[in-house]
């Protein structure tokens, strides 16, 4: 065959394998079998690129980022191993079909709403914390105090944004307060504080935590005398102090730069005081409320929230709102006529009321603009109501306890109240939650 024939009859060839890749057909049927530039798209599988093989190089899916991604967030191509080594990691077209969703590979999609459960308390074993899990509750110890005394007991809980918690050892001896200890819980349990400085001869009596850096502690000592400290730093700054005779009762800072503290004078006046820039200022109580106390409260801002007043001996107790600085006192919805507030949990357009007449059950709910009366059914005695958890993702949850230590956690739907299995316990002190669907804010009282 001469020259001439020689060379037409290798461009027959190549037209024809030309014409057999851009009709289906040739090698490109099964997985990748690239050893040398093809040229031709050979995944079996929906690729996730409009073209990945208008590339020059060996590899035809190196860096061809064309995919199907609104708003690209891959640096790099976003198969997770290379498809010319094992077939298209991408079972499926990619799954962006908005901006991305996570901080990672976004083929895998964040929760943002997800909350497990976390409990207080105690067991045979001492105390511990149980945290909820797909694989049932997770026990993880409390470490003991560093220091030492008479009485070594566990105080006062308080979680942040699901993210981080607090608790306390309190350590008194026979007639002196000999200091406290504070624990932090993160994702790896419970560890000592050792970041921020403790305050001598004082126990904690409360904490509250607008962000992860920056905690308030209300401390008190054996003269019950109250001091309330802020930690921008390791330091503790003195912020406020309620002497002999007076009582701290309630606080809340929705950000690190302002919130409410409330208490009573040895003359049983109330207060209600308001922290912003750098100061604290007087906010007026409800006309014909001055003398008593809020001993609950929670807020959307130090302008709005929800307060449980009492005429200063726990006794006679009303539920207020507040809205732009303004009262308005909320009536018991109809069927609970006796049941009295006693603790308030909400946000801006739901809040939940445990009432003092937790013996048969009754609650309150706003719901949807309108108050309603809610009961547990359940046997007589055996739902007084320890804590309410309003969670960011619209979960509701009440810990509650009977005779003989029984203590329960229920969720509330909103035509029903369903029973959770909780983990095998001697006492639980206080419910928490973990996770970006958690609340802003939960608190937790101390043993009793």
């Amino acid at each position: 065959m001469n020259t001439l024939n020689k060379c037409l009859w290798l461009i027959i060839i190549v037209a024809q394998c030309l014409f057999s890749a851009c009709n289906g057909g040739g090698d490109d049927q099964t997985v990748d079998d690239d050893a040398t530039n093809d040229d031709v798209d050979d995944d079996t599988i929906v690729n996730d690129d409009v073209d990945d093989d208008i590339d020059d190089d060996l590899d035809d899916d190196l860096d061809d980022d064309l995919d199907d991604d609104t708003a690209d967030d891959d640096t790099a191509d976003d198969d997770t191993f290379d498809d010319d080594t094992l077939p298209d990691d991408d079972t499926v077209p990619d799954d962006d079909t908005t901006p991305d969703d996570d901080s990672s590979d976004d083929d895998t999609v964040d929760d943002d709403t997800s909350a497990e459960l976390f409990l207080i308390g105690a067991d045979s074993g001492g105390y511990a914390s149980w945290r909820q899990s797909e694989a049932g509750w997770q026990r993880e110890a409390i470490p003991p105090p560093l220091i030492h005394g008479m009485y070594e007991t566990l105080g006062p809980s308080f979680f942040v944004d699901g993210e981080q918690g607090w608790t306390s050892w309190n350590v008194v001896e026979h007639m002196s307060v000999t200091g406290f200890d504070l624990l932090t819980y993160d994702r790896r349990g419970w560890s000592h504080d050792l970041y921020h400085q403790t305050i001598a001869r004082q126990i904690v009596y409360a904490l509250f935590a607008p962000t992860t850096d920056d905690l308030w502690l209300t401390s008190e000592t054996m003269l019950q005398a109250f001091h309330l400290w802020e930690y921008d730093g390791p330091e503790p700054q003195h912020r406020a102090a309620i002497y002999i005779g007076s009582m701290f009762t309630a606080m809340f800072f929705p950000d690190p730069d302002s919130g409410l503290m409330a208490g009573r004078t040895n003359g049983a006046a109330g207060f209600l005081k308001r922290w912003q820039d750098g100061a604290w200022s007087l906010v007026p109580l409800p006309t014909g409320y001055e003398y008593g106390q809020f001993h609950s409260m929670w807020l959307t801002d130090v302008h709005n929230g929800w307060f449980v007043w009492d005429n200063g001996y726990y006794a006679d107790r009303r539920l207020f709102r507040l809205s732009n600085d303004v009262w308005q006192e909320i009536a018991a919805p109809a069927a609970c006529p006796n049941s009295e507030p006693n603790e308030v949990v909400g946000n801006d357009d739901y809040a939940i009321v445990l009432a003092i007449d937790g013996a048969v059950g009754y609650f309150w709910e706003f719901r949807d603009d309108e108050w309603s009366c809610r009961q547990i059914i359940g046997p007589a005695g055996a739902a007084r109501f320890k804590q309410a958890l309003v969670n960011r993702n619209g979960r509701v949850f009440l810990l509650t306890f009977g005779s003989l230590h029984n203590y329960k956690v229920y969720e509330v739907l909103a035509d029903s109240v369903q029973e959770i299995a909780v983990p095998a316990h001697d006492e639980l002190y206080s419910l928490h939650a973990l996770g970006p669907g958690a609340p802003r804010a939960s608190v937790g009282v101390a043993p009793q």
